[in-house]
């Protein structure tokens, strides 16, 4: 087999063909599930925005269509240099999918990939996006994925919804959470059983907040506690595209824009 081990006890025990293996660390490297570029050690370097990705477990290295971290932030804190100026975000390893924060920047909600543990949470910062920790009991697992979170203006109120029935065996639902982000519930009065949720929003005022999924466009008028399908074929309903992949709120909700892939679009007005 054509294969090739570099370095003390460098596929020592097992080595797939068609593998190179690199090793500098004096203990055993072996490359016994697939073949490939295996390398130990490397140093890690998360300014860098890598097309290379390293799996910390089997120590191989492949490349990748992850861009590696994406959350940036002003130079100083959120808000005070009004874009002019952009610096990169390290305190975590992750590809952000969807961030919402508050009217000042203090409490910041994303849904993110981890590229270290290879699963999808929801992850909370506190304190203007200087440190972020994952939500209790939000990590996802398999195929399974947030798609879209949303913020009210004080922060207290969060919303985010997913796609993760596959591995978790549980469908998919809109979670909601009143307290800063400190805990999230399954939102369930008028929503469906099992759909796929493609986004979220809620208005600053709070009351009003919407989502949208493949089974409809949902609102609710009541902080979140109940729900209506707007969505349908009667006189001033809204079109049931599929799907509709955005939407938008004004502060006090009156004005909602939702916009499809499809040539099926329309605004509402509470």
């Amino acid at each position: 087999a054509y294969s090739i081990a570099i370095g003390a006890k460098a596929g020592l025990y097992n080595q797939m063909p068609s593998s190179i293996v690199i090793n500098a660390t004096g203990n055993e490297l072996d490359a016994s599930t697939t073949s490939g570029l295996f390398i130990a050690p490397i140093r890690s370097d998360n300014t860098q925005m890598l097309s290379l990705a390293y799996n910390p477990s089997t120590n191989e290295v492949v490349t990748t269509t992850n861009p590696g971290p994406l959350n940036y932030l002003t130079a100083n804190s959120v808000s005070s240099e009004f874009g002019q100026s952009w610096g990169l975000n390290t305190s975590l390893l992750v590809t952000v999918v969807s961030i919402a924060m508050s009217s000042t920047g203090q409490y910041q909600l994303m849904t993110a990939y981890n590229t270290v543990s290879f699963i999808y949470s929801l992850y909370l910062s506190n304190n203007y996006g200087q440190t972020w920790s994952a939500v209790s009991g939000t990590t996802l697992v398999s195929n399974d994925s947030w798609n879209y979170v949303a913020m009210s203006a004080s922060g207290q109120y969060m919303s985010a919804v997913g796609d993760f029935s596959s591995g978790s065996g549980q469908p998919p639902a809109m979670y909601v959470s009143n307290n800063y982000g400190a805990s999230f519930t399954k939102a369930t009065s008028g929503l469906p059983v099992s759909t796929s949720w493609l986004a979220c929003a809620i208005a600053s005022n709070v009351q009003y907040q919407m989502g949208v999924s493949a089974d409809g466009t949902f609102v609710s008028s009541n902080y979140g506690q109940s729900w209506t399908n707007v969505a349908g074929s009667g006189a001033g309903q809204l079109p049931p595209a599929t799907p509709y992949t955005a939407l938008a709120l004004s502060a006090n909700g009156q004005i909602m824009v939702v916009l499809s892939s499809t040539l099926n679009a329309g605004t509402g007005d509470m």
